[in-house]
């Protein structure tokens, strides 16, 4: 029958929801979503449509979405294989300043990966619409013109 033949037959002999994870598996793979080590987006470089990307990336569910990417985080190897400056930047972006009063890169690289896992932070490259960690970007405020702010209470009261 032939290689494409046999899988088909095989996958078709499946229950649904082994169908459905060899599909995802399948989907996954084909997705190029990486980050280059410049911070540049290979996926868009390649012609992918990162609006795709991200609206598959939206529809995981949040709460699993956060504790995957927490779980799977190696802050550890990450932090041994940044530069100084990252991991004081790391540091930076979780309390507001350089927490760690050694200028040794290794004691500065243990603190960050300790301070990253207590307080669930993650390098920019890993962080998703799903990411509510230290340095997450907050959503903008609605402008408010003058005249609607002065409306608001009246608005209001009239409800």
């Amino acid at each position: 029958m032939g290689k494409f033949g046999d899988v088909l037959q095989t996958l078709s002999a499946m229950p649904t929801p082994h169908r459905l994870d060899v599909l995802a598996a399948v989907a996954g793979a084909a997705i190029d979503a990486s980050v280059s080590a410049r911070g540049g987006n290979t996926a868009s470089a390649k012609g992918v449509d990162m609006r795709a990307i991200d609206a598959i990336v939206g529809s995981i569910d949040a709460d699993e979405m956060r504790q995957q990417l927490a779980c799977q985080f190696d802050a550890e190897a990450y932090f041994t294989a940044a530069t100084k400056a990252h991991a004081i930047a790391a540091l930076v972006e979780i309390h507001g300043r350089n927490t760690c009063i050694s200028p040794k890169k290794g004691d500065i690289a243990g603190l960050a990966a300790i301070e990253a896992k207590k307080h669930g932070w993650l390098p920019p490259e890993l962080r998703t619409v799903h990411y509510d960690g230290p340095g997450a970007a907050k959503p903008k405020a609605k402008k408010t013109t003058r005249r609607k702010a002065a409306a608001e209470p009246v608005l209001q009261a009239a409800e």
